[in-house]
């Protein structure tokens, strides 16, 4: 129950920092649409009310003591290796490489070939799927951001070289 008051006040905090943050942000015209500003303030909106209901719900729960049983097992599944078999550890180092890699590779490469890049490795050194496999989402993945951020909210995206 506690845990779930101090989720409840990190994602109120959270969406307040968002909504400043997208305050700050350029806003839309009514003739044009919607603009940068827009999005984080909608995502801040959202977070907030995920919040209330989250504190809300976290009033309402009872205390209960879970079995021992239960909280051993809750034990193991944090300490276990994820479905391919690695420790977690290794699987969240090479997510934040792979991040790190993608944030460099970013300005050099472009918005578009960096984040295929960065998809198609996540998928495959990640989460262990194949190659042909992982086309179609990577692909989807890519042109879906390129069109909301680019063309729907008219968000300048890093090009090739920054050119």
């Amino acid at each position: 129950m506690a845990r779930d008051r101090v989720t409840a006040v990190a994602t109120l905090l959270l969406g307040i920092f968002v909504i400043v943050s997208g305050l700050n942000m350029p806003r839309a015209a009514l003739h044009r649409g919607p603009g940068p500003g827009d999005f984080p303030l909608l995502m801040g909106v959202l977070l907030l009310v995920l919040g209330v209901a989250l504190l809300v719900n976290a009033g309402r729960k009872k205390a209960s003591k879970a079995p021992v049983e239960v909280a051993e097992a809750q034990n193991e599944v944090v300490q276990s290796p994820d479905e391919s078999g690695r420790p977690w550890i290794i699987s969240v180092g090479g997510a934040v490489l792979l991040l790190v890699l993608y944030l460099l590779l970013l300005p050099l490469l472009g918005f578009v070939p960096a984040t295929l890049i960065f998809s198609m490795a996540y998928l495959v050194l990640l989460y262990g799927q194949r190659f042909i496999q992982s086309l179609a989402p990577t692909v989807c993945f890519t042109v879906l951001c390129y069109v909301l951020f680019q063309i729907v909210l008219k968000v300048p995206l890093p090009t090739f070289l920054n050119r």
